[in-house]
C-alpha cells in the first residue's frame, strides 16, 4: 500500500512540475519542489531520531512528500487563464507521449540496474557502500536536467525559426556539470571523512568514477532535450536502448570482479555509449533541419516562399512583357 500510494502521487508531483515548468510559473514551482524535500528531510530526521528502522515507515514519508502537489491543485489561483490544446496538438503531445515511454523505461534501467546488480553479483554491503556516494553525486545533474525542462519550450519555438546552437549548449552543460560534480566530489570525501562510520571508508574509490559518470549523464539529458524540441522523439528511446543495452553489458561484465568499482566503470560504458548515440543523432536531425524547415515554410506561405525557379521565369516574364510594351525606347529607359 505504501509503495502504491508513493508511486500514484509521486505521478501527480510529476504532472504538476511539468505543467508549472511549461507555464513558467516558478513560485508554484519552487513552492512545489521546496516543500517537497523538506518533508523528507524531516521526516527523515525523525524516523531517525525515534529510531525506527521498518522501511514501510520511510515509504510512508515519500508518499506523504507528495501531498503538498495534492494541496497545490486547489490552491493555484482560478484566474489564471490557459487556451486549450487544439486536436490536433492534443493528438501531436499523446503520439510523443507514447514514443518517449519507452525511452522513460530505458531510462530507469539505465540508471537503476547496477543496484540491483550489484547484490547479486557482488554483495549486499558493496551496494550500501555504492549507494552512499552514488545519491550524493546524482545531485550533480539536476540543475542541468532543470535547465533542460524549463528551456524546451523555448528551444522548440526557436529552432522553428533559427538553426540550434548545439555545440554552444552542451559546451554550457558541461561546464556545469563539471562545476556541480566537483563540488558534492569533495562533499561526498568530507561526508565520508568526518560524518560517516569508518566502515564506509573503502567507498571513498567510487568517488571519482561517479563524479565523471554524472558529467557524462548530465549530457545525454541536454542531447535528448535537444532532439525533444527539435521533434525526434522517436531518436530518444533509440539513444535510450542503446545506453541501457551498453550499461547492462558492462555491469555483468564488469561487477563480479571490481564489485563496486566495476559498477562505477560500467555506469561510465554505458552513459558513454548514450552520449555517443545522442550525438550522432543529432548530427543527423541537424542536416536534414534546413530543408525540411523550408518546405515547412513553402506549405504554410507559398506567397512568402517562392522557388528560385519560379521567380526567375516570373521575372523574365515580366521584363519581356515590358519590352513589348514599350518598343523602342531607349535602352537606358528599358534598364530602369
Amino acid at each position: 500500500m505504501a509503495v502504491a500510494a508513493y508511486t500514484t502521487l509521486n505521478s501527480l508531483v510529476h504532472a504538476l512540475r511539468v505543467a508549472y515548468v511549461c507555464s513558467r510559473e516558478w513560485k508554484w514551482f519552487a513552492a512545489n519542489a521546496a516543500v517537497t524535500q523538506l518533508i523528507i528531510v524531516v521526516g527523515a530526521g525523525l524516523l531517525v531520531l525515534l529510531r525506527v528502522d521498518d522501511p514501510v515507515m520511510w515509504m510512508w514519508i515519500y508518499a506523504a512528500s507528495a501531498l503538498p502537489a495534492v494541496a497545490m491543485l486547489f490552491l493555484a489561483p482560478s484566474s489564471w487563464k490557459r487556451e486549450a490544446p487544439t486536436r490536433a496538438e492534443t493528438r501531436g503531445l499523446r503520439r510523443r507521449g507514447w514514443m518517449l515511454l519507452l525511452s522513460d523505461f530505458s531510462n530507469t534501467a539505465m540508471l537503476r540496474s547496477d543496484r540491483l546488480l550489484l547484490p547479486m553479483l557482488s554483495s549486499s554491503a558493496a551496494l550500501g557502500l555504492y549507494v552512499t556516494v552514488a545519491t550524493v553525486l546524482e545531485m550533480a545533474t539536476w540543475p542541468v536536467q532543470q535547465w533542460v525542462d524549463a528551456s524546451l519550450r523555448s528551444w522548440s519555438k526557436s529552432f522553428s525559426s533559427t538553426p540550434p546552437r548545439i555545440f554552444h549548449l552542451i559546451a554550457r552543460s558541461i561546464l556545469l556539470l563539471m562545476f556541480f560534480a566537483s563540488l558534492l566530489a569533495a562533499a561526498a570525501f568530507a561526508m565520508i571523512g568526518f560524518v560517516l562510520p569508518v566502515s564506509y571508508q573503502p567507498a571513498t574509490v567510487v568517488i571519482i568514477p561517479l563524479a565523471v559518470s554524472a558529467v557524462v549523464f548530465g549530457v545525454t539529458r541536454v542531447q535528448q532535450g535537444l532532439l525533444i524540441a527539435l521533434d525526434s522523439p522517436g531518436r530518444v528511446s533509440i539513444v535510450e536502448i542503446i545506453g541501457t543495452g551498453a550499461s547492462l553489458l558492462a555491469y555483468l561484465a564488469l561487477i563480479p570482479s571490481l564489485g563496486m568499482l566495476g559498477a562505477a566503470y560500467g555506469s561510465i560504458i554505458g552513459y558513454s555509449a548514450c552520449a555517443a548515440a545522442g550525438g550522432i543523432a543529432l548530427i543527423q536531425v541537424s542536416r536534414k533541419r534546413p530543408t525540411s524547415a523550408v518546405v515547412d515554410e513553402c506549405d504554410e506561405d507559398a506567397k512568402a516562399c517562392i522557388p528560385p525557379a519560379a521567380a526567375d521565369t516570373e521575372a523574365r516574364t515580366e521584363s519581356e512583357l515590358a519590352m513589348n510594351d514599350t518598343g523602342c525606347q531607349h535602352p537606358d529607359q528599358m534598364r530602369k
